[in-house]
């Protein structure tokens, strides 16, 4: 998120702050070398992966709980009137 005035300084304050979180982040993880970034952005990618195909899982589950409570909520409500047809028949 860059911000410009006129003068620079806020721009400036936002690119430090930028660098900082890189170089906190590259500490946190033991990151020094090209290689060691790739193959932590490639671990981040497959879990990435992995935990986008469980939610698109998850979220196919959660439409099938809708449609089934609704069908038990119909149920519900219209449960008496067929019970007072069932028994005047």
């Amino acid at each position: 998120m860059l911000r410009f005035q006129k003068n620079g300084e806020l721009l400036f304050v936002i690119c430090q702050k930028q660098v900082a979180k890189v170089v906190l982040y590259l500490k946190q993880n033991s990151i020094r070398s090209d290689d060691d970034l790739e193959k932590n952005v490639k671990t981040a990618i497959e879990r990435f992966k992995v935990l986008s195909v469980s939610i698109k899982e998850k979220e196919k589950r959660l439409v099938g709980i809708q449609v089934l409570k609704k069908h038990i909520f119909d149920y519900f409500k219209t449960k008496d009137v067929y019970a007072d047809i069932a028994r005047s028949s």
